[in-house]
């Protein structure tokens, strides 16, 4: 379809104010689509209109629109380039959000530079306590520092404001903000035993969750957790969890509804999980048959996506299977049509 970038109305507003009203309006609607269905050359349009009256934007409309392009990996080298030279002015005196989404954007596509960040990460430091970020805008900033932390440098007294911010808010972030934290914090920290505890009650307290926060949370638990190899409760709890997603997931491969990005490697980390918690805990051989039943219905998901996609899953990242697993996934793959691409390095 066209999108129309009409011009603003030239008796109530400034024509810069408007303008920047307009395009943060469009814009706000764009990066909210589920899917992307604006072609580049409309991109390649809007970010000529953009860079021409930047320099007048607001604050709102010039977060909401490097925001967008940013979270689409849109936007040439030179749209970076000048969004940085006005993003040193919204750090000086922008509020969380704006830092927030700043220092987001330019890591998220490898755009920004040390300086930048740095500036960026003083000032959120040097006023964590009086920002008042939301736990939704924490776990942005969070991503940000853990997926660039070689470019930023992260003093041990921000470390502790960020820990303590944790622990006090856990109770306000959603399941799918714990298990995204949960993948990250040892990362940043050097002991996270205290957090994984807090966050053990909320998660237990939860009626359902979904397969790719179970993987994050079950894989974080199994290395950073000390105690949960002994841990039995919450390990059946997260084996009956697995067990009503896959009953679900398997129903969505055969009525060709699943989307296929992020699946297949959500079940290659819930694998790596259970095969060190089989290795580790006493506890395991008590759960040996229902370890295995889970096995079979992974198997027997791929072996569906197998038989109506007639490749393996591209996302398809296991970087440790079980025995079981991998020894009985050719069986029945090879029985039904034999592939010459289900080679031994795709399935390792």
């Amino acid at each position: 379809f066209f999108l129309m970038i009409r011009r603003p109305p030239r008796s109530t507003q400034s024509r810069s104010s408007a303008a920047s009203d307009v395009y943060k309006r469009q814009f706000h609607w764009l990066v909210n689509l589920e899917q992307d269905i604006v072609s580049d050359e409309f991109y390649s349009l809007f970010e000529r209109r953009i860079l021409a009256m930047i320099g007048r934007a607001e604050e709102r409309a010039y977060t909401t629109i490097l925001r967008g392009f940013a979270l689409r990996d849109k936007g040439s080298d030179k749209f970076y380039e000048e969004m940085k030279k006005y993003a040193y002015a919204f750090i000086q005196h922008g509020e969380s959000l704006t830092l927030i989404t700043i220092l987001y954007s330019f890591a998220r596509n490898r755009k920004g530079d040390r300086n930048l960040y740095s500036k960026i990460v003083e000032r959120i430091e040097s006023e964590f306590e009086r920002l008042n970020i939301s736990p939704k805008d924490f776990q942005f900033l969070f991503y940000s520092l853990v997926h660039h932390k070689e470019e930023m440098t992260i003093s041990s007294n921000f470390k502790t404001k960020l820990n303590e911010y944790i622990e006090q808010n856990l109770n306000s972030f959603t399941l799918k903000n714990i298990s995204s934290l949960f993948a990250m914090i040892s990362i940043i920290f050097d002991d996270v035993q205290e957090i994984l505890v807090k966050g053990r009650s909320i998660i237990l307290a939860t009626k359902q969750i979904s397969l790719k926060e179970i993987s994050e949370l079950i894989l974080s638990y199994t290395i950073n957790y000390k105690g949960f190899v002994n841990d039995i409760q919450f390990f059946e709890y997260m084996l009956q969890q697995l067990e009503v997603q896959l009953i679900q997931d398997f129903s969505k491969i055969t009525h060709k509804k699943l989307k296929e990005s992020g699946f297949f490697s959500d079940l290659g980390r819930i694998l790596h999980a259970l095969t060190v918690w089989r290795e580790t805990s006493p506890h395991a051989s008590q759960f040996e048959s229902r370890i295995k039943l889970v096995v079979k219905s992974i198997e027997g998901l791929l072996v569906e996506y197998v038989k109506m996609a007639g490749r393996l899953p591209i996302d398809l990242e296991i970087p440790r299977i079980l025995q079981d697993f991998e020894r009985s996934l050719k069986i029945p793959i090879e029985k039904e049509r034999p592939l010459s691409f289900l080679s031994k390095d795709r399935t390792q």
